[in-house]
């Protein structure tokens, strides 16, 4: 049986295309993290991080989207964006007491340092948690 090597023009352009993708939202948007990987992304975070309950359902959540974006490349190096899917990530939600979503938390050393929910733009969001 024959194996078939990739090409270098097909290695070039996978590569191309892993490059672009990564390079867009993923490298500068919000993270999103799960109950398994919270400790470790906010609470022994060495730095202030925003963390977004959102639910994929909720309107207001989709209509935030852009503005957690933006927040996210404004504070990029100084301020770390997550976000976490509420239907998926209960018991985060239910020990954090997010009633409403959007819901933002702030961390700072491991502890919610702000809190601001529902639908704002970018500089009212800043303003809303102190950043």
């Amino acid at each position: 049986m024959k194996k078939l090597l990739p090409t270098a023009f097909s290695v070039a352009v996978i590569l191309s295309l892993a490059m672009s993708y990564g390079h867009g939202y993923a490298a500068t948007g919000p993270v999103d993290i799960s109950e398994s990987g919270f400790s470790q992304a906010v609470i022994n975070s060495s730095s202030p991080v925003v963390v977004e309950f959102w639910s994929p359902k909720c309107p207001h959540c989709l209509k935030m989207a852009k503005n957690v974006n933006l927040l996210a490349n404004d504070l990029a190096g100084r301020v770390k964006v997550a976000k976490i899917n509420v239907l998926d990530n209960r018991l985060l939600t239910w020990k954090y007491g997010v009633k409403v979503v959007p819901t933002f938390l702030l961390f700072k050393n491991g502890s919610v340092a702000a809190k601001a929910s529902g639908e704002m733009d970018e500089p009212q969001l800043k303003k809303e948690l102190g950043i």
